[in-house]
């Protein structure tokens, strides 16, 4: 239970950006005691930040900002990561994509006369895929989350357990050497794990912005991470190394 109301506060804070205490408590119909705890815990743990009468986000944190916000954010960056990942895709292979507006690049990147077979629960990956004739564009089934702009539950999460791909491409709240693969809502957690190790090869397209913050959800800890990264020349010599050192390969766009 502590696990949803603190994304439901993380949520409600995104889209907001400040709730009052009060508020917040009327919108999850738990006590206002409850909330100031709970924000305490989330402070504690970086994830927000609380001013007189309620809470915000951290500056560094984009956590629960919609995809037609993320979209818009760093286009240069994300244009060159998905163009290096788009070089690293073959004539006839299936690849299985992430959501996420890094993902929705790659997705706008793949050329129309490419034949590949893309597979993903992405509404704006299958809008961008679906005028390019040469791609085989595979749709997974699922409830829409407005939020994420993709389908999801049960249904996504089975139907894409079914598949395994060439290569899959992976996207991210967050990256850090900590917790290693984290994201702030608890309906991509079995997909991106799928993503993750239904695939020959697994590429993370993370814009540089994203190294070392911390996040409410370990999806895939460190110690299992085995993707490769593809970031852009914003990331710190320092992040770049602590990656490298526990085996990690890191291409920089």
């Amino acid at each position: 239970m502590s696990a949803e109301r603190h994304k439901g506060i993380l949520d409600a804070l995104g889209s907001r950006g400040f709730c009052t205490a009060t508020s917040l408590a009327q919108l999850l119909g738990i006590s206002s005691v409850t909330v100031r705890r709970d924000l305490a815990l989330l402070e504690s743990q970086g994830l927000v930040r609380r001013v007189h009468g309620g809470a915000t986000l951290p500056d560094s944190m984009a956590i629960a900002k919609p995809m037609s916000w993320r979209e818009h954010e760093r286009r240069d960056q994300k244009a060159r990561i998905a163009a290096h990942v788009v070089s690293l895709f073959k004539r006839g292979q299936t690849v299985m994509l992430d959501a996420g507006s890094t993902c929705l690049a790659v997705a706008e990147a793949i050329p129309s006369r490419f034949a590949i077979r893309v597979i993903t629960h992405s509404l704006p990956n299958m809008t961008a895929l679906a005028s390019k004739n040469a791609v085989e564009l595979v749709g997974a089934p699922g409830t829409y989350d407005r939020e994420l702009a993709a389908f999801v539950g049960p249904y996504a999460e089975a139907f894409l357990a079914q598949h395994h791909a060439d290569i899959s491409v992976l996207a991210a709240a967050h990256v850090n050497v900590d917790q290693g693969l984290v994201n702030n809502h608890t309906a991509e957690w079995t997909i991106k794990r799928t993503i993750h190790s239904h695939a020959g090869r697994c590429v993370l397209a993370i814009d540089s912005s994203k190294f070392g913050v911390p996040g409410l959800q370990s999806t895939i800890p460190m110690h299992e991470l085995r993707c490769e990264i593809v970031t852009d020349s914003g990331l710190s010599d320092e992040q770049r190394r602590l990656f490298e050192e526990r085996g990690v390969k890191v291409t920089v766009v």
